[in-house]
């Protein structure tokens, strides 16, 4: 069976889950970000743009973790492809339950303004349904992964 080259870019993905875990956060955060950047200057709506930054800022500090993490306890290299995405996804869960909370709470003290409006359109309402997204996809890879084994068996089996 052949494999598919890997280009440059996904090996040095797959090596690093800090690289990872910042395409997982911030794939979605930063073109909405840069949208409300042109939208609105910078620092006439600081405290909008601050759930971004504080969105920015968590996923940088948990890419850091999770550097400093597979540095001490080099598991990740060893570990399946199943096994990073189960560690990505929990330190994703865990980003954004922090997230979350500190975005509540900062909310609560009134230094979060939502561009006049109110917190039901921010991106504060995407956190947990991410995390959703990301468990719903990794339950589907899964399925695609045993169905595309089954075939690949079932395939040989039929060879003379």
């Amino acid at each position: 069976m052949k494999t598919i080259p890997k280009h440059k870019w996904i090996k040095i993905c797959e090596s690093s889950p800090a690289l990872l875990l910042l395409m997982m956060s911030l794939w979605w955060v930063l073109p909405v970000f840069a949208i409300h950047l042109f939208r609105h200057p910078f620092a006439e709506y600081f405290s909008s743009h601050l759930l971004y930054l504080v969105v920015i800022g968590i996923a940088l500090l948990t890419a850091a973790g999770a550097s400093v993490a597979n540095a001490m306890i080099p598991r990740w290299e060893d570990a399946g492809p199943w096994e990073k995405y189960y560690w990505l996804a929990a330190a994703y869960t865990i980003q954004m339950i922090v997230t979350l909370t500190i975005t509540l709470i900062l909310d609560a003290y009134h230094l979060i303004r939502y561009y006049g409006g109110d917190a039901a359109g921010s991106i504060g309402m995407l956190f947990i349904p991410s995390v959703i997204f990301y468990f719903i996809v990794g339950v589907i890879g899964r399925w695609v992964a045993r169905i595309h084994i089954y075939f690949v068996k079932s395939d040989k089996s039929e060879r003379p």
